[in-house]
């Protein structure tokens, strides 16, 4: 009797123990386990991917900094649709009809980019919004163009992508005046300068002197990014290398030259409607305040 209620209890622990083998089993083979990494934004990783290929990087970058300048169009034409343009941009519009050396507040460049954009683009809010915008986004694309020699992969692309969350490349881009339109002209006269002080070759040496003067053509504060850049020539190891160079005073050769017209619009022996204090002189140089702009200038 006591053997056959062993052999009852022994069955009946088998049995037990094979169920819970079983559902150990069961359970093991339903248990969810973690799939292979994939991307969190898989489209953000293949325009990262397209943007460190060497042979699609520059029109990716391109089409792009295109797209960017289409949307920021398409906003300051839906936003700005029930109010007047910035007095600056009307100021300029109407300045533009009759150019001149110079004006009461701002050298001419400005001026004469509104006068050639709208001798092709009808004047409409829309033309004078993408005028705008195009200019930020060649800003970025030179910005862009000049990364290249300090960074590299990911690293200038999140850049690139970071400058366009700045207010000054989308927001404050679409008031096109003498402030806006510094963002090209300082990024290709840094970027001019860059290649002159390290090739030293004439030609490079040539356009940065260009482009400088297209600076002080776009705002006479751009004085302060020349003196920058000497600056940073002085201070930099290979300085001895580069002002031995015929380089630094090509530069100052070509930078004078083109500038000459803008000087020589200061002197008061020529004609009123030329001469670029003309409008100024009046009243505006009365006030100690400008006459001290003047002189640094």
């Amino acid at each position: 009797m006591n053997n056959l209620v062993n052999a009852l209890g022994q069955t009946a622990a088998s049995q037990h123990s094979d169920t819970a083998l079983r559902q150990d089993e069961c359970r093991d083979s339903t248990t969810i386990r973690p799939s292979p990494r994939r991307p969190a934004l898989p489209f953000a990783q293949r325009l990262l991917d397209q943007l460190n290929d060497p042979t699609r990087r520059e029109q990716t970058a391109t089409l792009l900094l295109v797209g960017h300048a289409a949307v920021w169009t398409l906003y300051g034409v839906i936003a700005k649709g029930s109010q007047d343009i910035h007095f600056d941009m009307s100021e300029q519009f109407v300045l533009g009809q009759e150019l001149a050396i110079g004006y009461d507040k701002h050298p001419p460049l400005t001026m004469l980019i509104v006068r050639l954009w709208f001798s092709v683009f009808p004047a409409a809010d829309w033309a004078y919004y993408l005028l705008a915008m195009a200019n930020a986004t060649l800003a970025l694309w030179i910005i862009w163009r000049l990364s290249a020699r300090f960074l590299d992969g990911d690293k200038r692309a999140v850049g690139l992508a970071l400058l366009t969350f700045v207010p000054f490349f989308n927001f404050h881009a679409l008031k096109f005046n003498p402030n806006t339109i510094l963002m090209p002209l300082w990024a290709v006269t840094t970027f001019a300068f860059l290649r002159s002080f390290e090739t030293r070759r004439p030609i490079d040496a040539a356009l940065a002197g260009l482009c400088a003067a297209a600076a002080m053509y776009g705002k006479y504060w751009s004085v302060f990014l020349l003196l920058g850049l000497v600056v940073a020539a002085v201070t930099d190891p290979r300085r001895k290398d580069y002002f031995c160079s015929p380089a630094p005073w090509i530069t100052v050769i070509f930078g004078a030259a083109a500038i000459a017209p803008q000087w020589y619009g200061f002197s008061p022996t020529i004609s009123p409607r030329c001469r670029m204090p003309s409008w100024c002189m009046g009243t505006r140089l009365r006030n100690p305040r400008y006459r001290a702009q003047w002189a640094i200038c």
